[in-house]
């Protein structure tokens, strides 16, 4: 089962959870595996209109991957704090892009905007574990644990 989130991209245009589920149909997966929500406008809610989709995937018994830009902890906090029975949880990670510029685990610091969102995610994630608004995940050998 996968899972497509995501409303309308407010730089693209695009329904990002629409746009995927078009190019993983093209690339032959069938269409009957794939759940998506479209209406999400952050990763909050990514999560959220999601719950009776991840709930499907674990009365199926199956392992939950969360799919995020590679400095984006929130996905895996969110994860975390709206699906509190979820034991463990795997994440991959992808690089983006912008101003023309992959966003690496090297170059963020030469990307201003990349930087910049590196940063504001270094400082909020632990801000908002403080305060309750998310739970705390760790990296226990290959899965995220709460």
């Amino acid at each position: 089962m996968i899972i497509a989130t995501g409303g309308i991209n407010r730089h693209t245009g695009v329904t990002e959870a629409q746009e995927l589920r078009r190019l993983l149909i093209e690339r032959g997966v069938p269409d009957t595996v794939i759940r998506y929500e479209d209406r999400a406008a952050d990763t909050w809610q990514n999560v959220e209109f999601s719950l009776s989709y991840l709930r499907e995937a674990l009365e199926f018994g199956l392992r939950v991957t969360a799919v995020s830009k590679w400095y984006h902890r929130r996905t895996l906090h969110c994860l975390a704090t709206l699906v509190p029975d979820i034991d463990s949880f795997y994440a991959i990670s992808w690089e983006p892009i912008y101003a023309g510029r992959t966003v690496s685990r090297t170059s963020w610091p030469s990307i201003p905007d990349g930087r910049r969102r590196v940063i504001r995610e270094w400082e909020e994630i632990p801000l908002r574990i403080k305060e309750g608004s998310f739970r705390e995940v760790n990296l226990v050998g290959d899965a995220w644990r709460s």
